[in-house]
């Protein structure tokens, strides 16, 4: 597997919510596939920018980006900029732009030789992002993620 170790967070099933994973020690569960990585980097908040989101406090983010030691590196996607907006064709090539984009430091970092996303809506109001990545092996990986669903209002 690549040269990465996270903490494990686990989705709940029913809720949808995310949590780190407490083993039966009362430790951190560690995680050195792709899951923590590639949920935190879809999932998280990447904070707009104020074209995208005017009121300032409304840009949502992580605050950690303000510390980090790597320069132009925002943590999470502005997946949630989609939160609603409408189910048609535009959504869905932007949301495949805004996660292949997203996703990409994987392999600047050299973590893995290429990732690859494709969006589809499953139902009316239910868009999944299929995410393949690619080892430095050659060896590829796929992961299905619920990217974007219709709140119904």
């Amino acid at each position: 597997m690549a040269q990465i170790i996270d903490v494990k967070i686990i989705q709940d099933p029913i809720t949808k919510l995310w949590d780190i994973a407490i083993g039966p020690d009362g430790d951190l569960v560690g995680d050195d596939s792709f899951n923590t990585t590639l949920a935190l980097s879809i999932f998280g908040d990447q904070r707009a920018a104020p074209d995208e989101m005017t009121s300032a406090r409304l840009r949502r983010g992580w605050i950690g980006d303000i510390i980090a030691d790597l320069p132009g590196f925002k943590t999470g996607s502005k997946r949630w900029l989609l939160d609603q907006a409408r189910n048609d064709e535009n959504t869905l090539n932007i949301m495949q732009s805004l996660l292949q984009e997203k996703l990409e430091w994987m392999v600047e970092e050299k973590l893995i030789s290429r990732v690859d996303v494709v969006t589809v809506f499953r139902t009316q109001s239910l868009m999944e992002a299929e995410v393949t990545i690619t080892l430095l092996s050659g060896q590829t990986l796929s992961y299905l993620f619920e990217a974007w669903k219709n709140t119904g209002i």
